[in-house]
Formats: structure tokens, sequence, C-alpha cells
């Protein structure tokens, strides 16, 4: 695993959590020690997003608020099912967070490369940690990223979770995608949290799932 630092303006997709749990927008945070938050991609710099090649239906941004005062492992896994069978369950990725303080946070970047579009040939799928030795403006801060690459995917419909609160050592899908069967008459998308009812719906289906677990 590589990472490197940068120093980068990320005032639009950064979370700034107060001490009763609650951005600065107003938006109140969910509940659970992992709390899990869909972010707007506008505005984010090309830096974080990787390149002008993942546009915005391919490209997401999901922030995660853990427990102060101690060190994390952030596991991303991938499940990869074709009419309903299990074909692929693979780790992405093991990243070891800092010592959470009371203004941590660390955002997942998917920029999912779809096959055969013409464009991106490749996956690849960041976390991006505050660096708070190195951050001297709390608006603009610098980020430890580490970046991990995966093989493009054959979707037609994308789901993000939007917010949600799990504890320590429970698992939680990120995203999915999905290719439909070519006689679908329902076209619908598939629901993270019942996921493994639904595939057995879809030609094929990738699912990218997050479990944090305290050192």
């Amino acid at each position: 695993m590589k990472k490197k630092k940068i120093i980068t303006m990320v005032a639009a997709m950064a979370l700034t959590v107060g001490l009763v749990g609650c951005t600065s927008g107003g938006m109140k945070l969910p509940e659970g020690d992992v709390k899990i938050v869909n972010q707007a991609t506008q505005g984010v710099v090309e830096l974080l997003l990787e390149a002008s090649n993942y546009g915005g239906d391919k490209s997401s941004v999901t922030s995660v608020v853990l427990p102060v005062d101690s060190e994390y492992e952030v596991t991303l896994y991938k499940e990869k099912y074709s009419m309903g069978e299990l074909v692929e369950e693979k780790e992405i990725s093991k990243y070891t967070t800092e010592t959470i303080a009371k203004d941590s946070i660390m955002h997942i970047i998917f920029n999912v490369a779809k096959l055969n579009d013409g464009e991106a040939d490749k996956s690849i799928i960041s976390i991006a940690e505050i660096d708070r030795e190195n951050s001297e403006d709390s608006k603009n801060p610098s980020y430890n990223v580490s970046k991990f690459n995966d093989e493009a995917i054959d979707f037609d419909s994308r789901t993000l979770v939007d917010q949600s609160g799990k504890d320590l050592d429970e698992e939680q899908a990120l995203a999915a995608f999905v290719k439909f069967n070519e006689d679908d008459n329902e076209k619908a998308a598939i629901n993270l949290d019942t996921y493994k009812d639904e595939v057995s719906k879809y030609k094929e289906a990738t699912i990218f799932k997050i479990k944090v677990t305290k050192k």
C-alpha cells in the first residue's frame, strides 16, 4: 500500500464536525460508532477525484467519522455476483488510521471505471485521512491518501449509501453497481441494506463494503 501526502482545497466535501455531532450545515450525523455520510462531489478537486474521465456518474465521496482517542483498522471488501451467485469475494484494502481526534475525518473516494465505455480502464479507490500534523488551516487541510486499483465494472445502475450509523466490527455496504438483464421490464436500483436478497434479479452485481475494527 502506497501513501502520499497532498495539500489541496477540499472545503466543498469536508464535514466540519462539532462537539455536538453536527456538521457545519446543521445536518445531524447518524447514530452509531461508525458514522457514514455520502458527500456531493461537486467542487472536489481533481487530485482527489483522480482525473476528468471519471464523471459524476462514476465518482463518489463517502465520509466516515469515528470515535476519538483510538486507532482503527478500516477494511474495504468487494463482492461480485453473477445471476445471483457469488463469484468473487475479496479484500481490496486494509487501512490503519491515526489516533482519531475530535476534528478527524476520513473520506473514501470511488472512481469506478465503466467497462467498454472508452474512458478509464481501471477503477481507483482512495482513502483520504486528514493529516493533522501537517495541516495548518482546518478549512484547507493536508491529507494522507492511499490509493488502490481495481478492475472496470460492467454496470447500468449505481446505488450509494446516503447515511448510515454502524457499530464497530459491523459491515456496511457503501456502493453497489448492477447490470440489468436484457429482458428486464422493471429496471429498479438495488437496496444496499437488502442486497443479498436482491442480487438474483440482476445479470451482475458488484458490492463494495466497509468494516471498521478498533486496534
